[in-house]
């Protein structure tokens, strides 16, 4: 079984599609032994306008959907991990999108999330939503947090899966957004 999400978006001629794993005896809880699923959310300026008022529109349809409290991360050249998908529904009010884009800040904010939770039973499926333009793409610091997001997750082996899957917003880099699937 799996969580199955069919999201309308634009002016509800295009639909996003997700579909996530249900671990064997997980009854769709984001408790217990389920899945923790952590929506990254892309918020530099590049996402401003159509792109990140359809994130948001999706991010509320599954709020509303499931009424499961799920992690939000935003991130632009700083990540914020304070928020949840039941705050952004409650405030209705979309996100911000401005600034420049560094991908190293949320890949370290996902290493470190992945280290002080290292211990949990749940399956942990984060869900990037970006167009992947990275200000500074060949930077030291992006190719650090990688290689450091990478070294944690191969020595997780013994841990429930951690899966990446991406949703590209706008005028997308599909070779950068593709790595990023591949991480988990």
């Amino acid at each position: 079984m799996a969580e199955y999400f069919k999201l309308p978006c634009f002016n509800q001629e295009n639909y996003v599609e997700i579909k996530l794993p249900r671990p064997e005896g997980s009854a769709g809880t984001n408790d217990g032994n389920g899945t923790e699923i952590i929506c990254c959310v892309d918020t530099s300026g590049s996402m401003a306008g159509s792109p990140i008022n359809n994130v948001c529109e999706v991010l509320r349809d599954i709020y509303q959907r499931t009424q499961k409290d799920y992690r939000l991360f935003t991130y632009n050249t700083q990540t914020d991990t304070k928020r949840t998908l039941k705050t952004l529904f409650e405030q209705n009010t979309n996100l911000q999108a401005s600034g420049g884009t560094a991908f190293a800040c949320i890949f370290t904010s996902i290493k470190d999330y992945l280290l002080q939770n290292s211990s949990s039973k749940k399956a942990t499926t984060f869900i990037f939503m970006t167009d992947g333009q990275d200000n500074e793409p060949n930077s030291q610091a992006l190719k650090k947090s990688i290689e450091m997001l990478k070294l944690i997750l191969s020595g997780m082996t013994n841990s429930p899966p951690i899966t990446f899957h991406v949703i590209g917003f706008g005028e997308v880099n599909d070779q950068f957004l593709n790595q990023i699937r591949t991480f988990g």
